[in-house]
């Protein structure tokens, strides 16, 4: 009834719920009475039974299921049937159910929850780690031990009837201490609480300040937050650059493991209580409160790490040096391309202007070359036109006129090249009134194939008219005379005009000749003149061109020049820069040098002094000494007082024996090793650690001894009662001697130049001389002979010479 919305009837059979489900069925149909089904809760039941139809239609499967309905119903009557001998999963399940816990199978990898730190009275104001005797950077091993210890030690039970309840609430401060140390989320929390210094050098004046003393204890502060171990270190100007990257890569990749949530609440911040949600939803949200503020911190303490790292590699001397070898590096290489493309600039540039000028030069050649061409072909063609012309005249001459064929000769001598036309004018002329010129023009035309023509006497012709005119005359009439005179004349006027019309045609053929002749030869005189023209505009063309070309080629010379004196400028103050760097670099390796040689040489005045002393020293005199420091007034009470203060055995005797130092027994300083930055042989360092274990000895023999307390401790061993005097050796060296500071260098550097330069002038080649052969295998030989006890005569000759000298 508490399950469903609908009431149900109650059967005589019970059918577990598990099972309670209705089938799909159609629209407008009810279940049938046998799919009714009873709700057995509890045998208890005596309310009234309600009898009814189920659900009505539905249209999908309805099954009661889940973690939450069987842990309420199905669990609790399963617990009813089987009592104690129920499942314990089930049991402890169910449990688990109650408190809103989320089962194995659906939880989620649980985040962590921001919540503060809350420390009890007993805890407040107090050193954890120096309550339970251990040091901040102890490992859980230790931690874990020296609580058993303290246990055993501090159990009220140990102590019988005389426990006080001081002694109840310490040991209830030792148990809280430890189980906040032994959980590593809370003692992170617990080591983000202490003060801590978070200050980074943002003011640093890399010309006023040391780099290395200004940032060397930042890093080493900001270690303890480190998540990977070991953390490297800043280093010193020696360090090599890997060494150097690897420190910067760390440390921009550094695993800060300070919790936000402790500076927050340093700073003020308040969290949320988880233990005052009321409900599941409260809680969450408390938890997204409380991590919005840690991721706030959070970010400013990433950021924090990082400006340091930024503020550190942007003033390390040895990144600047570096990156600046680098840029004059990349410089030189960037001056060495320019140069390069500079002159493969230049070397095409006048590549193309020899081309450009060959091209001109073949230009110019090819034209005189047309011209003088052109100029012999008119000269040979007005040769041939005046030869050809001169013989035509000479054919005119009327006794040549009259035995050949003038029509034949015109046209044969315009077939006729211009040798043979001048050959045949001379030997025409030559022969001419002599009888053998028609001859030897006939024997011209029969040479080229041709037959000569005889011309008709015009003579012959006339009288051979007369006498057919004689003969037909008398045989006409009259009439028939009339008519063939009329007919006679009628053919001369034909015949005059037909001479007519081709003397007209003739006359306008030559003069449309001598027109075309004076047409080509304006044209000829028309393009000479354009090709001159244009020949002249090509020529100032090519001035103008390589007038430009040669301003242009001037101002990339003198930009060539600006850009080489800038690069030179650059090459030189890099040149300069590196020289300064590679001298401060010098310097201190000079520095490092001597700064080595001075600690050599305190290292050896230590040594002869300890040495010294401890042969000198015996156990009866410095107890002798120790007890008559003890007299000194205020020295038995900062005894009495370290011993009510009662720290660690070591540190008892440390302390004791800073007391004593300081009241006089300058013997006492035995008790502790060797300054560090001293080198010592590891024969001193033994015997100085036995006589370090028998004044310790002597130092924890006074101690045995009971001394009055004073009411207030004397002020020049107060702060060592309390711990803040180191315990190290006070020994102090004796001013370093002035030729100890001074370094042979120059004599070296002169050293190395003199032997240097042998192997220079070796190396040099020498005009007109050649290289001397070595000589090994005789001196080989020779070595040889000595190793056998044999003595050569080269030997014998060298001692000679040396006893002679």
């Amino acid at each position: 009834q508490e399950c469903c919305h609908t009431p149900v009837c109650l059967l005589s059979e019970a059918v577990p719920i598990s099972l309670l489900r209705h089938r799909r069925r159609s629209r407008g149909t009810l279940p049938p009475m046998s799919t009714m089904l009873a709700l057995t809760y509890d045998e208890s039941f005596s309310g009234e039974e309600v009898v009814g139809s189920w659900a009505g239609t539905v249209q999908s499967i309805k099954e009661f299921a889940g973690r939450s309905f069987f842990d309420r119903y199905e669990l609790s009557t399963a617990t009813q049937a089987g009592g104690s001998d129920g499942d314990d999963d089930s049991q402890s399940r169910a449990a688990g159910s109650e408190d809103g816990a989320e089962s194995p199978s659906k939880k989620k990898a649980n985040k962590q929850k921001v919540e503060g730190l809350k420390l009890s009275d007993n805890l407040k104001d107090k050193d954890l780690y120096k309550l339970l005797e251990v040091t901040e950077g102890c490992s859980d091993q230790e931690l874990k031990k020296s609580y058993r210890n303290m246990v055993l030690q501090h159990h009220p039970d140990k102590k019988g009837a005389d426990v006080t309840e001081a002694d109840r609430l310490f040991f209830i401060s030792i148990q809280e201490a430890y189980e906040l140390l032994s959980d590593p989320a809370r003692r992170k929390r617990y080591d983000s609480m202490q003060e801590f210094n978070d200050d980074i050098p943002n003011n640093f004046n890399k010309f006023r300040d040391d780099f290395y003393k200004e940032f060397g204890p930042v890093f080493e502060r900001n270690s303890r937050w480190s998540g990977r171990r070991p953390v490297p270190q800043l280093g010193t100007p020696e360090t090599p650059m890997a060494e150097v990257k690897k420190f910067y890569n760390f440390w921009y990749e550094f695993e800060n493991t300070r919790d936000p949530a402790a500076n927050a609440e340093m700073d003020g911040q308040e969290f949320h209580d988880l233990e005052d949600a009321e409900c599941r939803e409260e809680r969450r949200w408390m938890e997204r409160e409380n991590a919005k503020i840690a991721r706030v911190y959070k970010k400013h303490e990433s950021q924090r790490v990082a400006s340091l790292v930024k503020l550190a590699e942007k003033f390390d001397p040895r990144m600047i040096a570096e990156k600046e070898a680098k840029q004059a590096a990349k410089d030189a290489q960037k001056a060495a391309a320019q140069a390069e493309r500079e002159a493969a600039d230049r070397a095409k540039k006048e590549k193309a202007e020899a081309i450009a000028k060959a091209a001109a030069e073949k230009d110019a050649a090819e034209k005189e070359k047309k011209r003088k061409e052109k100029e012999a072909k008119d000269a040979a063609r007005a040769a041939t036109r005046e030869a050809r012309t001169k013989l035509r005249d000479l054919i005119k001459a009327p006794e040549l006129a009259e035995a050949i064929h003038v029509a034949q000769f015109n046209e044969f001598i315009g077939l006729l090249p211009t040798e043979e036309c001048i050959r045949l004018r001379e030997e025409t002329e030559s022969t001419l009134g002599k009888g053998g010129a028609v001859q030897v023009l006939h024997d011209a035309l029969l040479a080229k194939g041709l037959s000569p023509i005889k011309p008709e006497p015009e003579e012959d012709v006339s009288t051979t008219t007369g006498q057919e005119e004689q003969e037909i005359s008398e045989d006409e009439t009259d009439e028939a005379r009339a008519a063939r005179l009329k007919r006679e004349e009628k053919e001369r006027i034909a015949e005059a005009k037909r001479k007519e019309e081709q003397a007209a045609i003739a006359a306008k053929k030559a003069a449309e000749k001598a027109a075309e002749k004076a047409k080509r030869e304006a044209e000829a005189e028309k393009k000479k003149a354009k090709e001159a023209a244009k020949e002249a505009a090509a020529v100032k063309k090519a001035e103008e061109r390589a007038r430009k070309e040669q301003e242009k080629a001037a101002q990339k010379a003198e930009e060539l020049r600006l850009k080489e004196e800038e690069n030179k400028r650059k090459q030189q103050e890099a040149a300069k820069a590196a020289a300064e760097a590679k001298k401060q670099a010098a310097e201190e390796e000079r520095q490092a040098k001597i700064k080595a040689k001075e600690l050599e040489w305190q290292s050896q005045i230590f040594e002869e002094q300890r040495t010294t002393y401890m042969d000198s020293i015996s156990d009866e005199a410095m107890l002798a000494s120790v007890k008559k420091a003890v007299e000194i007034p205020g020295v038995e009470g900062a005894l009495a007082a370290l011993k009510k203060l009662n720290p660690e055995e070591e540190e008892k005797i440390s302390r004791c024996a800073l007391i004593l130092r300081e009241a006089g027994a300058k013997e006492i300083d035995l008790a502790f090793p060797a300054p560090p930055q001293l080198t010592v042989t590891t024969a001193l360092r033994n015997k100085m650690k036995k006589l370090r274990m028998r004044v310790r000895k002597c130092i924890a023999t006074v101690l045995s001894e009971s001394y009055t307390a004073a009411k207030k401790v004397h002020p020049a061993y107060k702060a060592i009662v309390d711990g803040s005097v180191e315990a190290v050796s006070d020994w102090k060296a004796p001013p370093t001697p002035a030729e100890i500071l001074v370094l042979d260098e120059p004599k070296k550097v002169e050293a190395e130049e003199e032997a240097a330069a042998p192997v220079a002038e070796a190396a040099a080649p020498k005009k007109g001389k050649k290289k001397a052969a070595p000589k090994a295998e005789e001196d080989d030989l020779d070595a040889i002979l000595a190793d056998m006890g044999l003595q050569t005569q080269a030997d014998d000759k060298k001692k000679k010479k040396k006893a002679k000298k």
